[in-house]
């Protein structure tokens, strides 16, 4: 959809107020600036939250971010107002810095506070004075030749811009992205600047920023082997790059299209997105990323960065294509991962977050990448090492909130995310002042109401969101039933006059839902996740606190952790018992959650911290003991430890795996399809050399210790006996590709690159035939990844 960015201007509120940067100026963007999107961002002026949102972001005002000294070095020193520290050549430091100051500028603008607003004005005000060569602007030749921490200064600067906008900061801008050199734009992550330069496009219509844009993108597809690419997109293939990178990066052909109608860019993104989803996304909304991306494991972690900036890419999704579901996708993320990675007084947070987390001090690490004692990832600390999400925290609940109301591409404003709030926008032909209230304890309330205010009946349309999880809503418009067709996961308009005192209701009725990934079962209720709040001991890791208000925290759990759920698909609707009640006090304390799941369990019978002092895997074989009990599940976000994946109260034993034989090695081509590459084993009447295969103490087969080869191709072979037919589950890890067949048939394939070690086995159900059955496994090598640990080789089991 195209259609002009002058037809914004009726619905973004822009305050004209005396400013250090000359004055705020009401923007009117240039005429010809085509955006091919279906909705855009509004002023964060305009939007005001109430509720628990409003609770959340003051919390978040008189924690961490409006005490950020209290973090340390680099927020010490204002980076981005010409100070530093004797000696840095670094980029992160100016990195770091700018998260910290987007997110806290967003906090201001949302809450009124006039003292954030002016300090980032100050460091705006002197990064366009003080270009650092013609009228490059930033530390990007100062620091590592790298102009990434620009890209992220921008995020602030859009924020301004939208909010108090000034010409000076756009022409600013304008000379900074055309005299920096192509070259310095088009590697690394220094290519996410170019959504800097397509904003500034849109606030100069200079062509000639879209044209550097476009060409800095076909530099780095052709020459960063590394980067999320467009080829890459396109391919399908598993994506494992660091995740942060995936997170940011994923945004840049969404906005390539946005502002030049190429649908080749979307495309592309769709598809990419599609792939993470498939591979990586954890079941609390954020791809895992530990710090690559690392499967659908509910053990691995993401960042707290990954929440940040996943959300905000998402964002980008939601306005290129006006699909309801990427709304969906960021509520998700934000309810859960992002209120589940801080303390609910926003004085603590985690480096490192988990799906499931028993444990959260120094030592509980339990990834592959920094598995070590003392390193403070998965606990709840001020600070982080390094910094990147002590600067990122601040801004993932900011950002969503500004982002709740949007403009539509027909002079109308957009509910496009939840929670209770109120817009204030001009609109109409008339461009008459009204004011929605979103009246709501979403999402832990069904209901809805948008309220209307104004002085003069107004017509316009209004638009709000069905979310895919919700199959039966209701809509009324002062009382009477909305006539119109509302689909699950779609945007709704409403055109209508609208009078002083009208209001929507919108009714959302969120049912169970059992979510199934591998041996993990877990519930959802609408947008939110439901957890067991492991019952803690709280401990202040005073070796770790510089001030006593905002300690580094030790959690252990007491008591019982290790329920698995004795609930299924068939039952799911009888067993689990909601139980609600009215909203009081913040919904995110201890004991304060208006919904309650209660469930029913079984213990599981050995089931234990790992080594004494990490969250452990999903058990695979296990036995059940104890009675039967129910406990109480809560919104995820409402916990620091927490299950939230739990194995199904089914006890499983393991069958034997026998004859195990390898063969090999053979040539492999890791970027063609495994199923083209075929040797001997799989040729009938083929002389093939087996060998017994030995395993290690872990139950490994090791390809590479055995073959003394890399890069290669084997084989491996063994049998089960079955003495009926009957279903089973094979668990089978594989480094790297891997193809399937039992009984001669293909039965499954696993995506390269993986681990051997620290990730979940491929899950796969089938039947096993009465007597012997015969199985083989075809496995190539992909090579070294990065954080991921080296090996070639599976690890078998069969369980029933």
């Amino acid at each position: 959809m195209k259609f002009r960015q002058k037809q914004f201007a009726a619905v973004i509120l822009c305050l004209t107020v005396s400013v250090q940067l000359n004055m705020a100026e009401t923007q009117t963007a240039r005429p010809g600036i085509d955006r091919y999107d279906h909705f855009c961002e509004i002023s964060p002026d305009a939007i005001r939250p109430d509720g628990w949102l409003r609770e959340f972001l003051i919390r978040q005002q008189n924690g961490l971010t409006g005490h950020y000294m209290v973090q340390g070095y680099p927020f010490t020193i204002d980076f981005w107002a010409g100070q530093t520290r004797a000696g840095n050549t670094s980029w992160w430091p100016y990195e770091q810095s700018a998260y910290l100051l987007d997110g806290s500028l967003r906090l201001g603008l949302l809450l009124d506070d006039e003292k954030i607003i002016q300090r980032y004005r100050n460091d705006l005000q002197w990064v366009i004075d003080h270009p650092v060569k013609d009228a490059q602007l930033g530390p990007g030749l100062r620091v590592d030749n790298s102009e990434w921490p620009m890209a992220v200064f921008f995020k602030s600067v859009i924020a301004y811009q939208l909010a108090r906008y000034n010409s000076a900061v756009t022409s600013a801008f304008e000379r900074h992205f055309l005299d920096t050199p192509l070259d310095q734009l088009s590697h690394g992550r220094d290519i996410m600047n170019v959504e800097g330069m397509l904003r500034t496009y849109e606030w100069t219509g200079n062509k000639d920023l879209l044209i550097k844009s476009e060409q800095a993108y076909q530099i780095f597809c052709q020459s960063e082997s590394d980067g999320l690419t467009l080829n890459k997109l396109e391919s399908g293939n598993k994506v494992v790059i660091h995740g942060v990178t995936f997170c940011e990066e994923i945004k840049i052909p969404v906005l390539l299209y946005i502002y030049s109608g190429d649908t080749k860019y979307l495309a592309a993104a769709i598809k990419g997105l599609e792939t993470l989803k498939r591979d990586h996304l954890l079941v609390d909304g954020v791809p895992s990323s530990n710090e690559y991306l690392a499967t659908r494991d509910p053990l691995q972690s993401h960042e707290t960065c990954d929440i940040s900036d996943f959300t905000y890419s998402l964002g980008y999704f939601l306005m290129a294509t006006g699909d309801a579901q990427y709304a969906d996708m960021i509520e998700q993320a934000i309810f859960n991962a992002g209120c589940g990675a801080v303390s609910k007084d926003f004085k603590n947070f985690q480096y490192f977050s988990t799906v499931n987390q028993v444990i959260a001090n120094r030592n509980a690490n339990q990834n592959a990448f920094w598995r070590r004692d003392g390193e403070a990832k998965a606990a709840f600390s001020p600070d982080s090492s390094p910094m990147c999400c002590a600067g990122n925290v601040h801004r993932f609940m900011p950002n969503y909130v500004v982002r709740m109301w949007m403009a539509g591409s027909r002079d109308g404003v957009v509910a496009a995310l939840y929670g209770p709030s109120r817009v204030t926008i001009n609109a109409g032909p008339e461009h008459h002042r009204v004011i929605i209230n979103e009246k709501t304890a979403y999402p832990y309330d069904e209901t809805i109401e948008f309220d209307f205010s104004m002085k003069a009946q107004t017509s316009m349309p209004f638009t709000f969101r069905i979310p895919g999880w919700c199959s039966s809503p209701e809509v009324t418009i002062n009382g009477q039933p909305y006539p119109g067709e509302l689909t699950p996961g779609t945007f709704v308009t409403i055109k209508r006059a609208f009078n002083d005192g009208d209001t929507i209701l919108l009714h959302l009725p969120m049912s169970i839902r059992l979510i199934r990934s591998a041996n993990a079962i877990s519930l959802e209720r609408g947008p939110i996740l439901y957890a067991y709040p492991v019952p803690e001991n709280v401990t202040i890791d005073r070796a770790h606190t510089t001030n006593p208000d905002f300690p580094a925290l030790d959690i252990r759990p007491v008591g019982r952790w290790n329920y698995a759920l004795d609930i299924n698909e068939s039952n799911a609707n009888d067993r689990v018992q909601v139980m609600m009640r009215h909203p009081h006090g913040y919904p995110l304390d201890p004991n304060q959650s208006p919904v309650r799941l209660k469930v029913p369990v079984r213990c599981v019978e050995g089931w234990a911290l790992d080594d004494g002092k990490r969250t452990p895997p999903l058990p695979i074989c296990y036995q059940l003991e104890g009675p039967a009990k129910t406990i109480d599940l809560v919104p995820y976000g409402s916990t620091r430890l927490r299950m939230a994946a739990f194995p199904e109260a089914v006890a499983r034993e393991e069958m034997p795996v026998e004859n195990i034989q390898v063969a090999g090695p053979y040539p492999y081509d890791r970027n063609k399809p495994m199923d083209g590459q075929i040797y001997a084993p799989e040729i009938p009447g083929e002389p093939t050399a087996w060998k017994a295969a030995p395993l290690r103490t872990d139950g490994v087969i090791d390809l590479k210790a055995l073959f003394l080869a890399t890069n290669q191709l084997a084989y491996i072979r063994a049998t089960i006996n079955s003495e009926t037919e009957a279903p089973a589950v094979l668990a089978i890890n594989a480094k790297d590709a891997c193809e399937i067949k039992l009984n001669g048939q293909n039965i499954h394939l696993i995506e390269q690159p993986n681990q051997l070690e620290y990730q979940f086995p491929d899950w796969i159900p089938l039947t096993l035939r009465k007597g012997i059955n015969l199985m083989q496994l075809k496995i190539g090598e992909y090579g070294k990844v990065t954080q991921y640990r080296d090996g070639w080789g599976a690890q078998i089991r069969c369980v029933r």
